[in-house]
């Protein structure tokens, strides 16, 4: 009687474990035929993971890069933007400046004077473009405005000028003080140093360095403000050297248009560089999944078989066991 019963509950051990064996190998059968994958990728690759471990680290820098070849095509399509409504703006201000400054009515000189202080707010404006609430002009501060206002600039150049009474001399003035460290720079410009190049790819990096200090903008602006302090009544009374000042102006805007058409150029340069980058990193990235998917994906008419091979086993195993548990003491005598 001792023998038997030990000999029973071993035998439904027995029957307990196989189930459970069978079952296992139904579910990751079951798995790999719904996914395509390897349930067991350590199994699969005979515990040598070094090349699964490259290739995964591969996919994750291929995919830093492309975020930050994304940032930087995000800030260059800003800048080139930006510097387009820059250019738009100087083009029609000093067409009306140029035109107004043939003749000497204070009429049209108010009115273009006018003109001049609303392109100049819109300029300004322009060169607090933010992206993902970062300054694009602003250079290492993203976070604060890359101008002051208007008004404060205005300000300190009505300063700057005061008392002289000749359109040369207020021109100089004025270009004296964007060209000072202490004017502009310190006063005007509220941003920080250039940010650094930004690596897109491999041995690629792309500089982000165009800043609201940059001396094609700098030259832009020295138009607009000349125009805008005739608004302020810079040499009121004067109606031959408003006008005088109102086609310096204008000039001023006109001459600035070759080195805003270089700084276009040299954003057009790098953003070209951004999308070669994006490419080359999309076409590694392609192969590199392609070539973790050949070491992490299962076989399908394999598992198929094999799935249909575990069901046709445990359907054995429990017709087995069922006769087992259905014995009788009868059956035996």
């Amino acid at each position: 009687m001792s023998a038997s019963a030990i000999g029973d509950t071993a035998r439904s051990f027995v029957l307990r474990q196989q189930t459970a064996a069978l079952k296992a190998e139904l579910d990751r059968r079951s798995l790999e035929s719904t996914t395509g994958r390897q349930s067991d990728i350590g199994r699969s690759l005979h515990g040598n993971l070094g090349p699964l471990a490259a290739v995964e680290a591969s996919l994750a820098r291929a995919e830093a890069y492309l975020g930050s070849a994304s940032t930087a095509e995000t800030r260059a399509d800003a800048t080139q933007t930006a510097l387009t409504s820059l250019s738009s703006l100087s083009d029609d201000l000093a067409a009306s400046l140029i035109s107004v400054g043939t003749g000497t009515s204070s009429t049209a000189i108010a009115a273009v004077a006018e003109q001049g202080r609303t392109a100049f707010d819109a300029a300004l404006s322009t060169l607090s473009t933010r992206v993902a609430d970062r300054s694009v002009f602003a250079g290492l501060d993203t976070r604060g405005a890359a101008v002051a206002s208007a008004d404060t600039i205005l300000d300190a150049l009505e300063v700057a000028v005061a008392g002289l009474t000749s359109a040369g001399t207020v021109e100089a003035a004025v270009n004296a003080w964007f060209d000072d460290p202490a004017g502009y720079a310190s006063l005007g410009y509220l941003g920080g140093g250039d940010l650094s190049p930004v690596e897109i790819a491999p041995g690629k990096s792309v500089a982000a360095d165009v800043t609201a200090r940059d001396p094609a903008i700098i030259d832009t602006l020295k138009g607009f403000a000349l125009a805008a302090l005739l608004d302020r009544g810079i040499l009121s009374g004067d109606t031959e050297q408003q006008a005088a000042l109102v086609k310096a102006a204008g000039e001023s805007l006109y001459d600035s248009s070759a080195s805003r058409t270089s700084l276009s150029a040299r954003i057009g340069i790098a953003q070209d560089r951004i999308s070669d980058a994006q490419t080359e990193v999309a076409a590694e990235k392609t192969a590199l999944s392609t070539r973790r998917l050949s070491l992490v994906s299962a076989d399908g008419y394999e598992a198929a078989t094999a799935l249909t091979e575990a069901k046709s086993q445990l359907e054995t195993l429990y017709a087995v066991t069922a006769k087992v548990l259905g014995l009788k003491l009868s059956d035996y005598l």
